[in-house]
């Protein structure tokens, strides 16, 4: 409830933002909090941080469960699912430029092996997404994680145009994990040392509800 509260505060703080979501369950109950909000919803610009690559109506997708929520309270065609359009340079020119124009704020959640978005340490393309010299874009990654599913993610350069970084941790292991992180830097260790070394920008979301 933590994280709702405060992306409530931030988005009435500003005429034009861009709100990049994270899938996956840690958010959901704080969208649900956020999108009943009466905000000025169409100076917010939503994205998605990533996606795992099934059907649009399959509960695996975050588009769907995301999606699912907004229409729930009356915001259709608010978010857009990821697809192969977004690896054209063209469309990702078109969100970049989005992303740098008004204040981007982003919600991350980290995995139990300390993967973000879909930035996976084991990922064949893990030195390219994390590569701080190439530009933002969209990748597609092989089958990884749970579900073992091929995805698509923002890669690091993109995930750093946000002006905040919202990381939520619900459980401890996580916690003692990202502490470890903290420590080591060791990015070849832990993937969420990357985003770590990369950024201050980034606040913790304990939540162990």
């Amino acid at each position: 409830m933590n994280l709702a509260k405060k992306l409530i505060k931030d988005l009435k703080k500003f005429k034009k933002v861009n709100l990049i979501l994270s899938g996956g369950k840690s958010p959901l109950k704080d969208y649900k909090i956020l999108f009943n909000k009466k905000l000025k919803w169409n100076d917010i610009n939503l994205f998605l941080l990533d996606e795992r690559l099934v059907r649009l109506n399959d509960k695996k997708s975050n588009f769907h469960n995301i999606d699912k929520i907004l229409k729930a309270n009356n915001l259709k065609n608010k978010l857009e699912p990821i697809n192969k359009i977004y690896l054209d340079k063209i469309k990702v020119n078109q969100i970049s430029k989005k992303l740098k124009k008004n204040t981007t704020i982003a919600v991350l959640g980290m995995g139990n092996d300390g993967h973000y978005a879909s930035i996976f340490l084991n990922s064949k393309k893990y030195k390219l997404l994390t590569d701080l010299r190439s530009p933002p874009s969209f990748n597609k990654v092989e089958a990884l994680g749970v579900p073992k599913v091929p995805r698509v993610t923002m890669n690091l350069s993109m995930i750093l145009l946000s002006s905040k970084i919202y990381l939520i941790l619900n459980n401890k292991k996580k916690i003692s994990l990202y502490k470890k992180a903290c420590i080591s830097l060791d990015y070849k260790k832990y993937s969420i040392c990357s985003l770590i070394k990369a950024s201050e920008k980034i606040i913790l979301i304990k939540d162990l509800s």
